[in-house]
Order: structure tokens, then sequence, then C-alpha cells
């Protein structure tokens, strides 16, 4: 089975239609255009909870990373995939996450979505701080090195998760991505001056990429959470799935010799 043939079935058996990879116009296709025709080996580390510490930090500092610890609390997840993501306060609950994680870890991600690189992921699991920031997720979608929007999300682990769509400078508006969160339109939680420091580093991670979703967390400086090229599969149910593609203006005139065709 193709990538191509998994893009665009996966778009058709969660919404319903065939995409439109020919002439994308709406969020949705141009992520699956984007699955098919813009892979880069890179990607895999990045899509590597693990390896995308080293190959960040590299470029951009180890300030940057939540460091990896043994001591409680901390987070557990696995490497290779989207959720599951575990609390340990001691060590009886260390060992049911680390065990719930490597199982999670030993499933292939993304087969039958078009999400290649995460096949190719060895499996692993990750153990870092927590952190005791407000724990909003700000997640800076970047198009060609300039963020389009972001998507700041919280009460992710507890009550109804809400979500609020910013604008590069953050504005509030009223466009929702996700329709299982809750709509709220909220200024960033941690203030512009933090707000334009993460879109700063955002920006310079994303620099190389037609698109990429930069997710950072505000801990007394940026912290990064995780690197994504296709967020929801490239299924979201939403009713501004135009006006985000619209937003979603990458060059679509280039194209990469794929890493799995």
């Amino acid at each position: 089975m193709t990538i191509l043939h998994e893009a665009t079935h996966w778009h058709k058996k969660k919404l319903g239609t065939w995409p439109n990879l020919d002439n994308p116009k709406t969020f949705n296709e141009k992520i699956a255009w984007l699955k098919v025709y813009d892979q880069d080996r890179d990607q895999i580390t990045c899509c590597d909870k693990l390896a995308v510490k080293d190959f960040i930090a590299k470029d951009f500092g180890t300030d940057l990373i939540i460091p990896a610890t043994t001591e409680y609390p901390m987070v557990i997840k696995a490497n290779n995939g989207s959720g599951g993501v575990r609390f340990a306060n001691n060590k009886q609950e260390e060992i049911e996450a680390e065990e719930f994680c490597r199982q999670k870890a030993s499933k292939p991600y993304g087969k039958g979505k078009g999400e290649w690189a995460y096949r190719l992921i060895k499996p692993g699991v990750v153990k870092e701080q927590k952190l005791e920031g407000t724990g909003v997720d700000y997640k800076f979608n970047c198009v060609h090195g300039e963020v389009k929007w972001v998507t700041m999300t919280w009460d992710r682990h507890g009550g109804k998760k809400k979500e609020s769509i910013l604008d590069p400078n953050g504005n509030t508006t009223p466009l929702h991505l996700v329709h299982t969160m809750k709509h709220v339109e909220q200024e960033p939680f941690d203030g512009l001056e933090n707000f334009f420091e993460m879109k700063k580093i955002a920006e310079k991670i994303s620099a190389r990429w037609k698109y990429i979703r930069v997710d950072l967390y505000w801990e007394g400086q940026p912290k990064l959470g995780e690197l994504t090229f296709w967020p929801g599969g490239g299924c979201y149910k939403t009713p501004d799935n135009l006006k985000f593609g619209e937003l979603l203006d990458i060059n679509l005139t280039t194209t990469k010799e794929p890493v799995i065709a």
C-alpha cells in the first residue's frame, strides 16, 4: 500500500470525501499532500520524541529541552506516536506507566494514515521532568519559517479540553480547529512578552520546512514539547477547514523524492 493510497483513503474514511491533491485547498487536503510529496528523512528524527531532543539541542541549545529524569514526579510517554502520556509520582506508578508506554510503542503508529515517518522509529520510552508552569501548550503552526497561527490548548489532562486559536501577534480569533475541544477566545496565559519569545524559537526551528507545528511550553523560558508535521492526521472536522487551508499557504510547486513511496 503506497503512502498516496494511505493518505487519500484515510481522508475518505474519516471525512467522507476524497482529497484533491492536484489542487489542495483545505487544511486537511494540504496535510495529505505533505504526507505524499514533502517527505524528508529528518522528519523521522523530528517525530521521535527521544531523538528530537539531541537534534534540536544541537542547533538551539539544551535550555530548550525538557530534561530526562529518574526522580518524581515524572512524565512517561512512548517515543513513536501520539497520546498515551502517563504521570508517575512513585516507583509503582513508574513501573505501570512504563509498561503501558512500552506496549503502546510496540504498535506501529500512523500506518494506514500516511504518517510514514513513525513506522521507521525504533520504539522506546521517554522519561522526563514534569513541568511546573501553567501547563498550557502553545502549538505554533509555521509555514516556510513564519508563524501563521497558534493553537493554544489547556486542561488536556483534566476537565474539558479547551482550545484558543491565536493569530501571529497573540490576538484571539473566532477560528476553531479541534472539534473535541471547547473553543474559548483566550489571550496567551503566559503573557505577550513570553509568547513572542516562544514565537521567535518556533520560527527558527521551522525555517527549513514547508510546514511544521512546533509545540512549546513556558517554564520561565521556552521548553520544547514536540514537533508535528501532520496534525490530527489531516482529518480535522472543523467548519474552518478552508480558512486554515488558506493560512497554510505552502509552496505546492516543488516536491521531494519520497522516503517511502
